[in-house]
């Protein structure tokens, strides 16, 4: 079946990846998430969503870090950090 993937839809299905106690499907028909193990599961009209672990996270994480668009921000930081003279009140940013 053949649907439309809207930002509602993406961020219900991050929202249910994230959930680690529940095996999720996505509900095309209905557009929304249900828990698979109250469903049949026929990757037509009812699709099983990938699991994510808080491995997967973690290495996502590490390979967003490792590669030079991910350390940019922080050799960034640490110029920025390197000119001001370090933290202090007035240079804080959070």
């Amino acid at each position: 079946m053949i649907f439309e993937l809207t930002d509602s839809v993406v961020n219900q299905i991050i929202f249910a990846m994230e959930n680690q106690n529940q095996v999720s499907a996505l509900d095309v028909q209905n557009m929304c998430i249900v828990d698979a193990g109250s469903v049949e599961v026929d990757e037509d009209k009812i699709y099983l969503l990938p699991e994510w672990t808080s491995h997967d996270g973690y290495t996502l994480l590490e390979s967003f870090v490792s590669s030079s668009d991910g350390l940019r921000p922080i050799r960034n930081l640490q110029r920025f950090w390197q000119r001001e003279g370090g933290c202090s009140d007035n240079s804080k940013m959070f």
